[in-house]
């Protein structure tokens, strides 16, 4: 099987954690696995942000419907390279989703 994506990250959300399990393929195909728990405040998602871009992560897996927070972490703590929004930057309190007019962001925020 062919590597598309050779630092990636998978995200699992819940309502006060986000589990990263990040995945590293060296030349050789050897693969390296890092597992880490963070929190769901401010604080805890730039620190996710920090880890996948120390990792040099370049692509992260989410669910659809807890992006915004997540991505936007990941986003202002990595410059845009720590993947989830297509190389947007974020700001804080602005979701990299509304940038794209993400209809279902919307329609959960009620707008």
């Amino acid at each position: 099987m062919q590597v598309m994506y050779p630092r990636c990250c998978g995200l699992d959300m819940h309502k006060k954690t986000v589990v990263a399990c990040v995945l590293l393929t060296d030349a050789d195909g050897t693969v390296q696995r890092f597992v880490r728990t963070f929190g769901t405040m401010t604080a805890d998602l730039l620190a996710l942000g920090d880890w996948l871009r120390f990792h040099a992560v370049t692509h992260v897996a989410m669910e659809r419907k807890y992006r915004c927070p997540v991505a936007t972490g990941v986003h202002c703590a990595g410059g845009g390279g720590g993947g989830g929004g297509g190389g947007t930057h974020a700001h804080p309190g602005q979701c990299p989703a509304r940038q794209g007019g993400a209809g279902a962001h919307n329609r959960r925020q009620g707008e």
